[in-house]
């Protein structure tokens, strides 16, 4: 909210200044001018609130590459909540979270969702704020100037795709967050976007090991948009929303091993969204 009250009142307040002060209606049709003002505010406030995210970044440490963050930064979440709501109002999104109450806050979970847009891990930041949450994301996402070290302050997992080694090696640092109650994890087990017509893709059972092995609660989300997936006409106003579906506790996953475990969320998300059609 900060990036955007600053915004919008920056841009208010200079069109008042400027209007008042320099005299500029003097006619009926002089009403244009304000108009005009307020215009070019938000630009200039837009970019600047865009460069004080910049500055904020820099206050986080780069981690250096195969190395993954040790530390939750309270600040870092404060300026990765703000970021995503600025974001979202200045592209036209909007969101909604259904279910919020099932989530266990009282304990670490594992929260697993649908992957449908480049916007999905913003919609959850934004989405859910409070929740220590560090989500596995694509290394690439890591590399980007200023976004690599805020995510990292608020222990983001960069996954090497295809590199069985790191993908291991990202499973067990999850699997430490949540033993050390650092934070909760965040996955999307199909490993990247939704582009096909297919209500889900294949499901990577093996981000399930890190349920497994801390046997942590499963939080079964699904996030759907007021538009098709995949579809490059977007409205003006795009409408999304987080549905929390269910939690699977410990216990009712014990006996499985990760493919049953995946499978299970899976058709959990799968029925939802056919339901949704």
């Amino acid at each position: 909210m900060f990036y955007i009250i600053l915004t919008i009142c920056g841009s208010i307040l200079s069109t008042f200044l400027f209007t008042y002060f320099f005299h500029l209606i003097n006619n009926w049709y002089d009403f244009y001018i304000p108009v005009l003002i307020f215009v070019g505010s938000w630009i200039v406030f837009t970019i600047l609130s865009y460069l004080l995210f910049a500055l904020f970044c820099m206050f986080f440490k780069k981690v250096e590459k195969g190395k993954f963050p040790e530390k939750y930064s309270s600040f870092g979440a404060w300026v990765v909540r703000n970021s995503a709501w600025f974001y979202m109002f200045s592209t036209g999104y909007f969101y909604k979270i259904k279910g919020k109450e099932k989530i266990p806050h009282d304990r670490r979970y594992m929260i697993v969702s649908n992957h449908v847009g480049a916007n999905d891990p913003i919609i959850y930041m934004a989405g859910m704020p409070g929740e220590k949450v560090g989500w596995i994301c694509k290394n690439e996402i890591m590399e980007y100037p200023f976004v690599g070290r805020l995510l990292n302050s608020v222990l983001f997992l960069p996954l090497e795709r295809d590199n069985l080694r790191q993908e291991v090696k990202v499973i067990k640092k999850a699997q430490e967050y949540l033993n050390n109650d650092m934070c909760s994890i965040g996955i999307y087990p199909e490993g990247t976007r939704n582009k096909t017509k297919e209500t889900l893709l294949p499901f990577k059972a093996g981000a399930f090991k890190i349920a497994t092995a801390t046997k942590c609660p499963v939080v079964v989300s699904c996030i759907t948009y007021n538009y098709p997936h995949g579809t490059k006409h977007k409205p003006l106003i795009k409408i999304a929303t987080i549905n929390i579906l269910r939690v699977i506790e410990p216990s009712e996953y014990e006996s499985l091993d990760t493919n049953a475990l995946s499978d299970m969320v899976k058709e959990e998300i799968r029925n939802f969204l056919t339901a949704k059609k």
